[in-house]
């Protein structure tokens, strides 16, 4: 009587989608269950937690294919899509669960020095500049910003599959430049990373906000619902918030820390 049947179980289901993002987000199919892995691996780690009357069953997905899920299949989620208006159509929304910096443009030396060796570059500056050759990754979304200008953009000559090889064509001088988290970099290359440059993107906020996304199902609403009423305590929790925290350099903490409580816990109030 107290176990879920197997009808109980399928209207539970739900399919966590996930994908490989060295530093943020993996999962670790090593031990007898799957496990999420990387700082914001844990942070939804946390918040799965938090809805056990949900069968969440994370799948290891490309980006590609998770579009298709989120499309197509009522039961599929992830908590690594960024909001945008197009997505919106298709997908229910949570209120934010975390807040990231922003992408950074990484420069190979080259590149860098060839600009003045900045550090801050208005998007379309650098964007127009045919001196220059630059790596896009499809699909991947940065915020409907960087998006607009990257679809602009003369000088991405570059498409690659994944992040991991953007980043490993980048340092191997294969081209100048990449827009990508520093997180990301750090956790790729190691100490081979300080051959790179960081350029801050100009007039840029430089936080994004994290959003639960879930096919537009009853299923869908429902989750999305009881993650929301989560949400209103699991913010503040002081644990919760240290995550959080460390996807920033240390530099940066003190205003991700201001950023935060503006705009998560204040969003989940």
């Amino acid at each position: 009587m107290l176990s879920l049947s197997p009808l109980a179980q399928a209207e539970t289901r739900i399919i966590w989608a996930v994908s490989e993002l060295t530093g943020l987000i993996g999962l670790d199919e090593t031990g007898a269950q799957p496990e999420l892995s990387g700082l914001v691996g844990e942070l939804q780690q946390q918040l799965l937690a938090t809805l056990p009357q949900y069968d969440v069953q994370p799948v290891l997905m490309s980006v590609p294919r998770m579009q298709r899920e989120l499309q197509t299949r009522d039961n599929v989620c992830t908590g690594i899509f960024l909001r945008t208006p197009e997505r919106e159509a298709y997908l229910h929304y949570s209120q934010p669960y975390l807040l990231i910096p922003i992408p950074q443009i990484v420069m190979s030396r080259v590149g860098w020095e060839r600009l003045g060796q900045p550090t801050q570059i208005p998007l379309q500056d650098l964007l127009s500049n045919d001196q220059l050759n630059g790596i896009r990754v499809p699909n991947r979304s940065y915020g409907n910003a960087i998006d607009n200008g990257l679809n602009q953009a003369s000088n991405l000559t570059l498409n690659v599959t994944s992040s991991t090889n953007a980043i490993r064509m980048l340092a191997g001088g294969r081209a100048d430049f990449l827009i990508e988290y520093p997180t990301v970099i750090a956790q790729t290359l190691g100490t081979a990373s300080d051959q790179l440059h960081l350029v801050s993107i100009g007039n840029a906020d430089p936080f994004l906000e994290g959003y639960v996304s879930c096919n537009q199902s009853a299923l869908g609403e429902a989750f999305i619902a009881d993650v929301n009423e989560q949400l209103r305590r699991l913010v503040s929790d002081p644990a919760y918030r240290a995550v959080n925290a460390q996807l920033a350099p240390s530099q940066l903490q003190p205003r991700l820390a201001d950023a935060y409580q503006r705009r998560v816990i204040g969003a989940n109030r």
